[in-house]
């Protein structure tokens, strides 16, 4: 913009006035001056805009065409205290800077101004203005103060952990260049290391030391960026600490590693524990191997083996190791349906926090293995149960010897009931035959004396035939209870309702409940006679011992099992102190027994119950 266009001709100006601005060479310098410039006189018009003022005005979008303006008609948009400034610096002819904060539609823009006063005679003619817009600069330097502040705020996080932050320069020594205010939990302090009063390489002791020196020149010549080492470092009062050391290193410009910057958390106590921890796991390991086939194992809720404690010698009994069951889930390393069994009990534990008792089978690679486990909760510092503890006892060769006590006892009990089979018969066909035609043959002899007129005989015979017949009702008696012939042929059902006859010369009313559908099915032979036998010696006790007035038996299927009940409103017993007297408690106890099934009896005054169950095999229906 030439000197010419400045301000528009007006002879009302004195000389004086137009001299300033119509100066070839001074308005050529203002010209090209960076900064947007303009020039104002006393009444505040523009008389002067340079190119760069020209630019400004054009990027923030309003006219460049305003010489001769006045500075309110120019920028309306100025508050009242620019025009202020303006009067200050006219009347003291001092030099003004300000920043500005102004907002042209929805742009904000920052600007530092400076008014100088340009003086003709003895007062202040005109003021030149010199505009630069800060904006970026306050933005950037906003920025800078918020990452200032973000570095001070992590620097003080930093300062208050444990975990101290070095920067070393790769040289002999490993010479400190940074390093936290928290070296102090060593005893040093970070001017210690930073003026090299303490070497950190001299703290390391020496055994570490070359170790360390052989470590990172291995991450070095591997071109590793990130690498990780344990050591100890010596405190000012020359206990040693473990530290644990991730390092990262830098390089320059041409690739060359120069610096390393690492992170030191001091893990003494967690080394102390580390090693508390592998000595009690050793002490738990010798105590498990002196409990021979024992081991402890810790559930999650999900049925997750987090941690499992046993011998070498176990691993060898069932061909799986420790190793590979840790960390797996049930359904990882057994059948659907052994994971299942696993995981209930497990399960409840979590639900009612109560321990629990189970037992089961497991087949592992090396056959099929009996175990009995106790589980308990495990219970974390807010009483919340965060696992399961299992205390595992292998029982396989105790529980194959009970199976094959049982299978020999089921056997004994067999040949029992078949020489009770064969003595009944023997009772019923021969001496029971026996008695009988001795009975007819005194009959006979009777008859005879009779005719003859012998009352005497007559009489004698007589009581001796009664006495026939009432031997006859006994052997049958003996014989039915040596092996009831309703049992072998009808089924349970009409045998239990014949034996509860035995109530009706006694007054005791005797009753009995089952389903219907039970009367027409025939169930496995051991069972059936088991059960008859304690139903038989229950009720036998019961009219012996209790006095009763009522004797209820029930029997009904559930859960694959047949269970028998019977009830008496009788005295009552202790069942723990009759066992040791007589055989009929004992008798009851090893019949379920011999059939895998299970005996409980309860008695208090006015109520005695014993029930027994056994385990069933599919039944045949009776036509």
């Amino acid at each position: 913009m030439g000197c010419e266009d400045v301000m528009p001709e007006d002879s009302a100006r004195s000389p004086a006035d137009e001299r300033p601005v119509t100066d070839e060479l001074c308005c050529r310098i203002v010209d090209a001056f960076d900064c947007p410039v303009h020039v104002v006189d006393r009444n505040l018009r523009i008389l002067f805009i340079n190119r760069a003022f020209r630019r400004w005005c054009n990027e923030l979008g309003f006219t460049n065409n305003i010489a001769g303006q006045h500075l309110s008609e120019a920028f309306p948009f100025l508050p009242s205290h620019v025009h202020e400034e303006y009067e200050r610096v006219f009347q003291t002819g001092r030099d003004l800077r300000t920043e500005e904060r102004t907002t042209f539609g929805d742009r904000e823009v920052l600007t530092e101004t400076e008014k100088f006063p340009l003086f003709a005679g003895e007062g202040v003619s005109h003021v030149v203005t010199v505009l630069r817009d800060i904006t970026r600069r306050k933005v950037a330097e906003a920025e800078l103060s918020a990452t200032l502040r973000k570095l001070q705020g992590m620097e003080s996080i930093v300062n208050r952990s444990p975990a101290m932050v070095f920067r070393w320069r790769l040289a002999e020594g490993w010479p400190v260049e940074y390093c936290s205010e928290n070296v102090s939990q060593l005893g040093y302090t970070a001017e210690d290391f930073l003026s090299g009063r303490v070497s950190y390489a001299e703290i390391i002791p020496r055994e570490d030391r070359a170790r360390i020196g052989v470590e990172v020149e291995g991450h070095v010549r591997a071109a590793r960026k990130e690498y990780f080492q344990q050591y100890r470092l010596r405190d000012r009062a020359g206990r040693l600490r473990w530290v644990s050391d991730w390092t990262r290193t830098l390089r320059d410009e041409r690739g060359e590693i120069t610096h390393c910057e690492g992170i030191v958390l001091d893990v003494t106590q967690g080394r102390r524990a580390e090693a508390a921890l592998f000595e009690s796991e050793a002490r738990l390991r010798a105590i498990l191997s002196s409990l021979h086939q024992t081991a402890i194992a810790v559930y999650e809720r999900d049925g997750r083996l987090t941690s499992l404690w046993g011998t070498k010698e176990a691993d060898d009994r069932y061909g799986l190791s420790q190793t590979e069951v840790q960390g797996k889930k049930l359904e990882e390393l057994f059948s659907a349906e052994e994971a299942a069994t696993l995981l209930s009990p497990i399960q409840e534990v979590f639900h009612t926090g109560r321990s629990t008792r189970t037992e089961y089978t497991l087949q592992m690679p090396n056959g099929a293995f009996r175990f009995e486990t106790v589980l308990s909760p495990m219970r974390g510092p807010d009483a919340e149960i965060v696992a399961a503890v299992a205390f595992i006892r292998d029982e396989t060769d105790r529980w194959r010897t009970r199976q094959a006590l049982r299978r020999a006892h089921g056997k004994l009990v067999e040949a029992r009931e078949a020489a009770r089979r064969h003595l009944a018969g023997e009772l019923h066909d021969s001496v029971g035959q026996e008695l009988m035609a001795l009975r007819l043959r005194l009959q006979s002899v009777r008859d005879d004396a009779e005719r003859a007129g012998q009352p005497d005989l007559v009489e004698a015979l007589a009581r001796i035939a009664a006495q026939c017949g009432g031997l006859m009702q006994q052997v049958r008696q003996i014989s039915h209870g040596l092996y009831p012939p309703t049992l072998e042929k009808l089924g349970l059902v009409p045998s239990l309702r014949k034996l509860l006859t035995a109530c009706e010369p006694t007054g005791v009313e005797g009753t009995l409940e089952h389903r219907e559908d039970l009367e027409r099915l025939r169930f496995d032979p051991g069972v059936e006679i088991a059960l008859f036998r304690i139903a038989q010696e229950a009720i036998r006790n019961a009219l012996r011992h209790a006095e009763p007035d009522r004797i209820e038996v029930s029997l009904h299927r559930q859960d694959g099992r047949l269970c028998l009940a019977v009830t008496d409103d009788g005295c009552g017993f202790d069942p723990a102190a009759a066992l040791g007297r007589g055989m009929g408690l004992v008798s009851m106890r090893d019949r379920a027994d011999a059939v895998g099934g299970t005996l409980h009896i309860a008695s208090q005054p006015g109520r005695t119950r014993v029930e027994a169950a056994a385990p069933l095999d599919p039944p045949v229906v009776c036509c």
